[in-house]
């Protein structure tokens, strides 16, 4: 649904391509497959990732990325949508009545809000809507896909800047006794 954008004869187009490239039983997993579409858990690996100061992950998931075959673009509105989500979760909680998410997906997003201030959220919003408007044009993807991936991870390494503020107010006022 999310992948058809709202529209009827896209979704029924996307049904059509998952029942002729799978026999079976159609899963979750199946659909990702098919559709190219990242797993979501792999987005909560990369907010897991940040948080220990993993880089290396960038290069883990674009490599997955990359080999899978899946789709660039829709791997950065992915992402952007997940980063939505946190900050929706940070701002009014869990339980916010707009965000269209299971309960499952409720809990590991509110995990997920733990691991991130608010201005660290809206900082790596910036980072993929900058990247959205480039990755399209751009002949090669992976490079700036890896760079985009560290700069998130990077995030939690950066000293806020209403903390710096604060310090310096501080030594200034020792200075001054």
């Amino acid at each position: 649904a999310n992948r058809a954008d709202g529209g009827l004869r896209d979704a029924e187009s996307l049904l059509d391509q998952i029942i002729a490239f799978h026999a079976g039983e159609i899963t979750v997993n199946t659909i990702a497959e098919v559709l190219g579409i990242m797993p979501k858990e792999q987005l909560f690996a990369l907010d897991r990732a940040g948080k220990e100061g993993n880089h290396g992950f960038a290069f883990e998931l674009a490599h997955q990325i990359f080999t899978q075959g899946k789709d660039i673009v829709h791997f950065v509105e992915n992402l952007t949508e997940h980063f939505r989500n946190i900050l929706l979760v940070k701002l009014s909680g869990k339980s916010a009545p707009f965000l269209s998410l299971s309960q499952a997906e409720r809990e590991k997003y509110e995990a997920s809000a733990k691991l991130y201030s608010q201005e660290q959220c809206m900082t790596i919003l910036d980072f993929l809507i900058e990247a959205q408007n480039q990755i399209r044009f751009m002949p090669s993807t992976r490079i700036p896909l890896e760079a985009l991936l560290m700069r998130i991870i990077r995030v939690h390494q950066r000293i806020p800047i209403d903390f710096l503020v604060r310090r310096l107010s501080e030594l200034e006022e020792k200075l001054g006794s």
